[in-house]
């Protein structure tokens, strides 16, 4: 490890700017929970600083509070020397400090421009001019290569799109400092590519820019220097060129972690999962989905890649029989014959996957509670539903005060692995893993990887969709494009690299190349 040398909070004796924003001793506590303590910190103009953190290292709590939008219990927030009002996000706004939250702030049926006009309009003094702020939206979009339609309403946007809509709003509001939360966490990795060159261009045009995230990879490609962040703590700043990416995830959670997922070799054994001639009509507005054919077997692992809104989270309902196709038919076939059974991780585990208010046991026993085993003739079986959970949780890790605990309160990975012990639970025959590891850190990711691998070596088969690409090249056997709501190809793994994989995911309108089911 190579601490830099110019520690949070120091100037450089080298001559180099100070520092646009700085944190001196930030704390904040919920109860008995320490989010934030004494955190220091800063970034200087022009430059990149990742915040790096396991969910629940205290990381999106200091983005709440340099915004204003949670007042520490102490600790100062200083702006191009001015020390900020604790808990104001007027005043963070007007001092230059821009926020691109993970969940996009915008208006859904409002347009680009109306969105941004609207957030220029809040601010004392100003009135809601729709035309100029169109004029200007424009003009800054084309200045930064950062293009957008004006007129759209955002929720027919791509997420992409989204995106750089937030970013503009902040320039235009005169940000000097620029925040992003989980940025990538909504993004295909062309999106992520098209963003780090935008942050890039804006660092070289002296904005001081923070970016929090836990992947090591976007660290390496655009940051200048790596806060890390555990329990609360700041626990080092360095220099990301002088940092192995193996030491900032050891610094991260506190103990080696693997960063190589080897994929296990297994025979492939009988057809599992057999689609035919899936469509479904109006998928996304005037687009169809497929037709689509795919087989799976046991103990393979079948990845779905492409650019987002291209009809994987479609096809996921599809197989998972979440959504009736409009043509076509899904059969699950059991290792031993006989219908099989199928386990889901959602694309969306909060929506979908967990009922958040209810409690960890709850969440675990959804799928089993009317089983015989846990419930005889309509009265619960207590004793055996606790041991079971109590089982479930310690099996997989989950870190949760304790079974009656709201899932609400856990963080994003602990949630994660409560629907890996619901799905896995009896061993299904399949398994439709949608963006498993979206929004997770790397502790949860080695994780969620050693499931899907400990399933495929049982023999169970596997469709994982997911938006990285690093992923599906890790765990899958063989690789299904797609593109305008077809597969356009389906690659072995020997065959697939990431510039086939990337010229396949744009090819337009889904134009169709020999598709080996």
């Amino acid at each position: 490890m190579t601490v830099s040398a110019d520690t949070p909070g120091d100037v450089p004796a080298d001559g180099a700017a100070a520092a646009a924003l700085s944190v001196r001793g930030v704390t904040k506590t919920y109860g008995a929970l320490v989010a934030n303590d004494a955190v220091d910190l800063d970034v200087r103009p022009g430059e990149i600083l990742a915040l790096l953190g396991e969910n629940g290292a205290g990381k999106s709590t200091l983005v709440k509070v340099l915004s204003g939008l949670v007042n520490p219990d102490a600790g100062a927030v200083v702006v191009d020397g001015r020390t900020l009002p604790p808990g104001d996000p007027e005043a963070a706004r007007a001092a230059g400090v821009g926020v691109v939250h993970q969940h996009f702030m915008l208006v859904p049926d409002m347009t680009a421009t109306e969105n941004v006009a609207l957030s220029q309009g809040s601010r004392a003094g100003r009135r809601f001019d729709a035309a100029g702020t169109r004029a200007r939206l424009l003009e800054l979009s084309e200045r930064h290569s950062m293009p957008v339609r004006p007129d759209v309403p955002v929720e027919l946007l791509p997420v992409g799109e989204r995106q750089r809509i937030e970013i503009l709003k902040c320039l235009l509001g005169d940000a000097r400092v620029l925040l992003l939360d989980e940025p990538s966490a909504v993004l295909s990795p062309v999106e992520w590519d098209r963003l780090a060159v935008v942050l890039e261009e804006l660092a070289s045009q002296g904005l001081a820019i923070v970016l929090i995230t836990h992947k090591l990879g976007e660290i390496a490609a655009v940051a200048d220097r790596c806060t890390v962040m555990r329990g609360g703590k700041v626990v080092a700043t360095v220099r990301v060129g002088d940092t192995a990416p193996e030491e900032l995830a050891r610094m991260m959670v506190g103990r080696d972690v693997v960063l190589r997922t080897e994929r296990p070799v297994v025979a492939a054994g009988p057809v599992v999962l057999e689609a035919t001639g899936l469509t479904m009509a109006g998928y996304r507005g005037d687009r169809d989905l497929g037709p689509v054919d795919l087989t799976v077997r046991a103990g393979e692992v079948l990845g779905v890649a492409g650019v987002e809104g291209n009809g994987q989270s479609e096809l996921a309902d599809l197989l998972a029989g979440v959504r009736t196709p409009t043509t076509g038919s899904v059969r699950v076939t059991a290792r031993g014959g006989g219908p099989g059974r199928t386990g889901v991780i959602a694309e969306d585990r909060q929506a979908d996957g967990l009922a958040l208010p209810l409690s960890v046991s709850d969440n675990l026993m959804m799928r089993v509670v009317g089983d015989e085993e846990f419930s005889r003739r309509g009265v619960l079986r207590q004793g055996r539903i606790r041991r079971h959970c109590t089982e479930r949780v310690e099996s997989f890790g989950v870190r949760t005060a304790g079974l009656e605990t709201p899932v609400e309160s856990l963080s994003g990975g602990n949630q994660q692995k409560i629907v890996l012990a619901r799905e896995l639970y009896g061993d299904p025959d399949l398994l439709i893993a949608a963006q498993p590891t979206r929004g997770l850190d790397v502790g949860a990711i080695e994780f969620v990887h050693a499931q899907i691998n400990a399933h495929k070596t049982a023999g169970g088969a596997t469709v994982l969709f997911s938006a990285e690409l690093d992923e599906i090249f890790a765990l899958s056997d063989r690789i299904a494009v797609m593109s305008g709501g077809r597969i356009v190809a389906v690659l072995t793994a020997d065959e697939a690299t990431r510039d086939r994989v990337g010229e396949l995911m744009t090819a337009v309108n889904g134009a169709r190349e020999q598709v080996r089911p």
